[in-house]
């Protein structure tokens, strides 16, 4: 019992988790570059934060709500291409195995 893999899918297999993990440190640096964003800029550059765009609503506030919102893009991408990558690896299995 056990899994029968040719050389071949196991060449496969290997490109497409070498292409997941380019996609996933490309997602993280990323999500730390737009994380980052808010308090390099707070730090570096306090007046800009101050800049007012719509009345009270200033440029650090933008900055924080777009936070939230490329959080959660990013995650949902994620997620989409996460399972497209694990669907190509399944894929590849798909009548390899004995039981």
């Amino acid at each position: 019992m056990g899994w029968v893999i040719t050389v071949d899918k196991t060449e496969r297999v290997k490109r497409a988790i070498a292409k997941k993990m380019r996609f996933t440190t490309s997602v993280v640096l990323c999500s730390i570059g737009c994380y980052l964003c808010l308090p390099l800029t707070i730090a570096f550059f306090p007046q800009a934060v101050h800049i007012s765009i719509y009345h009270h609503f200033h440029l650090g506030w933008i900055l924080s709500f777009a936070q939230f919102a490329i959080t959660w893009g990013v995650c949902s991408f994620y997620l989409y291409k996460g399972k497209r990558f694990d669907d190509e690896i399944e894929h590849e299995f798909d009548g390899e195995h004995t039981l």
